[in-house]
């Protein structure tokens, strides 16, 4: 505001006009008026004039009184807050010289606190010393004449332990002496036995070493047979081979004559021909179509050997096994066909599954994905891993894993299991009916506590390891009838077992596997595994309800 004030003021106009100090001789101005010819002024402009300079002397005295009342509001908060500092400073300073002081107490306080407990555990120490010693005394004193009496009891002891003995020892040597004749007998029938069984089996083994001999003579001698007898063939087959290549040599010489007799007939019309190329001989494909006799039993290429005949096999098998070469590789374009059976393994680490389904809050009743066994590109080796990491599902034919169905262990909150054998208690089950309608609530109204879980996989565990392994592994339809034909009566839901797992997440997203009874033990050693692991967080097990499972599978096709 005093910067607007002052600004305003300064004098960019015309001449302000004399000073108030000089109204006295306005007159002057107004005598001299009729001498200033060029700058004539009436009484009316010398008022404002005068107005006007009136005006900036006070607007003048009004600045410099509103600079002296800023200038001494500004003293006034100066020495406000000087004082304001020198009272902390004071403040400060005293509440220092209160703590040092009540510092400097406590320490007296506590050395003399310490200096008095001090004396009473030296008085303490000192009685209980002296009550030790005084105990000690009495103790050995007691135990010097316990000692001397049993002492003297065991050196009486001793004197009748050592007479027992010597008549022990003596009885002994005697029954010693008996032994080692009723020994010495039996030693002797026995080694006459062993003498006896021993040139029994030298007889033996002198007589099927004889044996052995004759049978190896006579193999010996069928070999050289077989021998002799292959060489023959060879040889036969080597002198049909010659005599067929002789007959293909002149069969070639007559064409070649015969073309040269025909070009010498023709020359004299026609110019000279070039000179035609010899005839090849035909290859052993062209003799295909002739007759065995043709054929040769050994065509000598250095990439084909001959099969060794057998000794009872005729000439003419001879010939259809070995005499023909393949032109190009035989090997098959296609496998063959598989001849394995149903996977299985005994690894419990690998629990073979049926499927699993995922679910969540927006599909209730229909899965958003499934993995089928034996479906599409995924073989009937389907296998479920559970480690200390989480679940993890594998396809173990192919050895290709499946990741995108991986369940973390720290993403895991409920496990659920339906066994069969077990099932859920009599209030459990009652509740679990009330709650039918929602597909995908507990079974049980709270969740398990860990001692709970823990009883539950025991008794899982030994259910299912001394009942439901030893169960037939029948193939089950979806259908939920069995291969045997006793459908549902026979195997409640065909014998097969669920293991849901409930996810940590906002859609509410939960896993169903479907696998059969002889696997469960399987589930429940993983699912121990899992809980002793470091990354679960308050991972519950519990039973699922029989409505609910039968549910489940019966809106999967099972």
């Amino acid at each position: 505001m005093a910067g607007t004030l002052v600004t305003n003021t300064g004098p960019k106009g015309p001449d302000p006009g004399p000073s108030p100090g000089t109204t006295g001789a306005g007159a002057k101005p107004e005598r001299s008026a009729p001498k200033s010819e060029g700058k004539p002024q009436s009484a009316e402009d010398w008022e404002k004039a005068r107005e006007e300079t009136r005006r900036k002397e006070e607007l003048r005295r009004k600045m410099e009184e509103f600079k002296r009342k800023r200038e001494a509001e500004a003293r006034e908060k100066q020495r406000q807050r000087e004082r304001e500092a020198m009272e902390k400073e004071l403040r400060e300073r005293r509440e220092q010289l209160e703590k040092e002081m009540a510092a400097a107490k406590e320490a007296a306080a506590r050395e003399a606190r310490l200096q008095a407990e001090k004396e009473a555990a030296e008085a303490r120490a000192r009685v209980e010393r002296e009550a030790a010693e005084a105990r000690a005394r009495v103790e050995r004193e007691a135990a010097e004449a316990k000692a001397k009496a049993e002492r003297e009891a065991a050196e009486a002891r001793q004197r009748e332990a050592d007479a027992k003995a010597k008549a022990e020892r003596e009885a002994a040597e005697a029954r010693q002496r008996e032994a080692d004749a009723k020994a010495r007998a039996e030693r002797e029938a026995a080694e006459a036995q062993a003498r006896a069984e021993r040139q029994a089996a030298e007889a033996k083994a002198k007589a099927e070493k004889e044996a052995a001999e004759k049978e190896a003579a006579a193999k010996a001698a069928a070999k050289k047979e077989a021998d002799a007898k292959f060489a023959a063939l060879k040889e036969a087959a080597a002198k049909k081979y010659a005599e067929k290549k002789a007959r293909d040599a002149r069969e070639a010489a007559a064409a070649k004559e015969a073309a040269a007799t025909a070009s010498k007939v023709s020359s004299a019309s026609a110019p000279p021909p070039r000179t035609p190329s010899p005839k090849k001989p035909s290859t052993p494909a062209s003799t295909a179509n002739t007759t065995v006799t043709d054929d040769d039993a050994y065509s000598f290429r250095p990439y084909d050997r001959p099969r060794r005949p057998y000794a009872g096999t005729s000439q003419s098998s001879v010939y259809s096994e070995s005499s023909y070469a393949p032109s190009q590789s035989t090997a098959r374009t296609t496998p063959p066909p598989s001849n394995r059976g149903p996977y299985e393994t005994k690894d419990p680490d690998k629990i073979v599954i049926r499927a699993v389904y995922a679910f969540n809050q927006a599909f209730l009743r229909t899965p958003i994905a499934q993995l089928v066994s034996g479906q599409g590109m995924v073989t009937d080796g389907l296998v479920l891993r559970i480690t200390t990491e989480g679940l993890f599902i594998d396809d173990d034919v192919r050895g290709v894993p499946q990741r995108e169905w991986d369940v973390k262990a720290w993403t895991m909150k409920l496990v659920e299991v339906w066994c069969p054998q077990i099932g859920p208690s009599a209030n459990r089950a009652a509740n679990a009916q009330k709650a039918n309608q929602a597909f995908f609530r507990r079974s049980v109204n709270s969740d398990p506590t860990p001692e709970e879980s823990d009883a539950y996989l025991a008794n899982f565990l030994k259910v299912c390891k001394n009942t439901c392994r030893l169960a037939s592994p029948a193939f089950v339809g979806r259908n939920g009838s069995d291969a045997s034909g006793k459908g549902k009566d026979a195997h409640p839901f065909g014998g097969l077992h669920v293991l849901r797992a409930s996810i940590r997440d906002q859609e509410g997203k939960r896993y169903v596997f479907v696998l059969q009874e002889t696997e469960g033990w399987k589930v429940a050693l993983g699912l121990q595994r899992l809980r002793k692991g470091t990354q679960v967080r308050a991972l519950g097990v519990c039973s699922m309800a029989l409505a609910e499972t039968r549910t489940i599978l019966g809106g999967l096709g099972y």
